[in-house]
């Protein structure tokens, strides 16, 4: 990694509590794009990304159902975007720079997207199309599993539900 911006932003981001070599990889495999003020990043309904903002400021918005423009988050310098896709699944939202930005894109990094909770059910308005396994009837919890070279999850479903799935990844 030959960025001192970039190298600087990890450093003073969550990232830079990560082991080393884990941070080598990933900046190993990611690409820094410059944006001018104005420019359109991301836009609703494109695929989820995780980024790490260099430098700058970005706007991130979304629509409600009834049509108007929703404030999600302002991301600044050392700010990593994507927690939602990361963690909670992909957020339909739109990124916008209002001034000259940096934004340095994360590769390499797994996402779960799971909905385990909640009052009701609801079905997919979009399915992405490196959607894997979806289910719409069960409620549960995800155990999730870190090793030092790899990872095991298993969705737990609700009592007298019998919906399940698991996965044994590795890491680079």
């Amino acid at each position: 990694m030959a960025d001192p911006d970039v190298a600087d932003a990890t450093a003073r981001s969550f990232l830079g509590q990560l082991p080393s070599e884990l941070v080598a990889l990933l900046l190993g495999e990611g690409e820094r794009t410059d944006y001018p003020a104005g420019t359109t990043v991301y836009r609703e309904g494109g695929p989820p990304r995780a980024v790490l903002v260099v430098a700058g400021l970005l706007f991130l918005y979304m629509t409600s159902v009834e049509g108007r423009q929703v404030t999600v988050h302002y991301a600044r310098d050392a700010d990593v975007m994507g927690i939602a896709v990361l963690v909670g699944g992909p957020v339909n939202v739109a990124v916008q720079a209002l001034a000259p930005s940096t934004r340095f894109r994360l590769d390499g990094i797994r996402e779960f997207v799971v909905g385990t909770g909640g009052k009701t059910h609801h079905g997919f308005r979009t399915i992405r199309g490196n959607s894997q396994v979806r289910n719409t009837g069960t409620f549960g919890v995800v155990r999730l599993a870190l090793h030092p070279n790899g990872y095991d999850w298993r969705f737990l479903p609700e009592p007298g539900k019998h919906f399940s799935d698991a996965v044994h990844g590795t890491c680079h």
